[in-house]
């Protein structure tokens, strides 16, 4: 039946966007060209995988830069972005991307990164469709924001792709003070015979300043080629002004669904996220602040040992997410992340920024040959942002990893990102 109902809201998609066929009141061009180098040293794949001794995961090898053992690499993105307003409230937009290595073979071919069209005031004002592909993200990304996780990519550093969209159709219904918005996605690179279909109900609102957010997530992908596998998620944020110079975030989601193991044995999920933070101002001419994060992602003690699970699965799953715990540790799962950042304008147009984390595994983990523990490291990130004219930006990113005593090797593992990028 919700195939039927899918296939139906497509089909009324489609003659609408054919009825303005031609109907151009105006179109846009914008884009950006992005040059980038990036130096990395002392680690081998970038995000630690907490729930896996692998040697593969080791952070602080000095003898591996990265995966394809190179240590620095300079890439040039080119993005264009081409849309068009119709008639009856009715917008299309196409972009086009591709990433490329400085001389070498490693790239992500020129190719389309999104292409949608927008309803709005779709039979009655307050709904808006909006079908096709393009960077879906449902709130602060815990869950949803890159759909392509996937993707084969040539890139030499993969995780620095850019490619981030989702297949879908997404409704949205305009209340006072918010939005109810009901969405079907499909997220690509899928090779086997997963469904890969998720449906999403989120609900946003505001009041007197503070704002509320509630949502269920039922992502049918699974972890691997059984369609019984299916993760569900329930959640909900809350953030604003605690009070003045004061603000404040609050977000907790549940998952569970069932999966199958694999010696073919059915399991439920029983994970769970949470995401706190304080920030406050401390001088607003000099855009100075100060801020205090706590990031929950729960773990399971089975597979944290490398063994069998014989009950619920407990740790945490988001495969879709987009979040940044850390530039180079970026723990997802099994992990318990505190974190302290600031930034300051050092003079007009420049921006110092910084952030120190503290990683303690929820789970003891081992990397190497070494007892298991909870101590994962800490890792300073900073960020030098020179805001050369209002479409040209300057950027610098300085981090540090310093393994714990959860591995085998200490070395501190580097990264170093710089470049510029031109809007137009």
């Amino acid at each position: 039946m919700r195939r039927y109902a899918i296939f139906a809201i497509a089909a009324l998609v489609a003659l609408w966007g054919a009825a303005a066929y031609a109907e151009v009141q105006n179109v846009k061009v914008s884009g950006k060209v992005e040059v980038k180098g990036v130096y990395r040293d002392a680690y081998v794949t970038q995000g630690i995988n907490t729930l896996s001794g692998s040697s593969s995961q080791v952070v602080g090898n000095e003898d591996a830069a990265d995966a394809n053992g190179a240590g620095d690499y300079f890439i040039t993105t080119g993005v264009l972005n081409v849309s068009a307003d119709l008639t009856d409230n009715v917008s299309a937009a196409v972009v086009v991307r591709e990433e490329r290595e400085f001389g070498g073979s490693a790239v992500d071919t020129l190719s389309t990164a999104a292409a949608y069209l927008d309803l709005k005031e779709f039979l009655y004002a307050p709904l808006s469709i909006r079908a096709g592909f393009w960077g879906y993200a449902l709130g602060s990304k815990l869950i949803l924001g890159d759909g392509t996780p996937d993707s084969a990519s040539n890139l030499t550093f993969a995780d620095l792709n850019q490619k981030k969209a989702f297949d879908g159709i997404v409704a949205n219904y305009a209340i006072d003070n918010g939005n109810v918005e009901l969405g079907f996605l499909k997220p690509r690179g899928f090779g086997d015979d997963r469904e890969g279909e998720i449906y999403v109900a989120d609900v946003n609102y505001d009041m007197d300043g503070v704002a509320l957010q509630a949502y269920y997530i039922y992502d049918a992908t699974g972890t691997g080629t059984n369609d019984d596998d299916a993760r569900q998620y329930i959640g909900g944020r809350v953030s604003g002004t605690i009070m003045e110079g004061l603000t404040g975030s609050l977000e907790v989601a549940y998952l569970f669904g069932n999966v199958t193991d694999s010696n073919s044995e059915n399991k439920d999920y029983k994970a769970y996220a949470v995401d706190a933070a304080l920030s406050y101002v401390v001088d607003a001419d000099k855009n100075a602040n100060v801020g205090l994060g706590v990031c929950y992602r729960s773990g399971d003690k089975d597979i944290a040992e490398n063994g069998s699970n014989t009950g619920d699965y407990e740790a945490w799953s988001a495969p879709y997410e987009d979040q940044t715990i850390g530039e180079i540790a970026d723990v997802d799962t099994n992990v318990l992340a505190i974190k302290v950042s600031g930034g300051v304008d050092l003079m007009e147009d420049v921006t110092l920024s910084g952030a120190y984390y503290h990683f303690i595994a929820d789970e003891k983990v081992a990397f190497g040959n070494v007892s298991r523990d909870d101590d994962l490291g800490d890792e300073l990130d900073l960020y030098l942002t020179w805001d050369y004219t209002s479409d040209v930006q300057f950027g610098l990113t300085v981090a540090a990893f310093f393994p714990g005593d959860a591995f085998e090797k200490d070395d501190t593992a580097l990264e170093v990102k710089g470049g510029v990028t031109v809007d137009f």
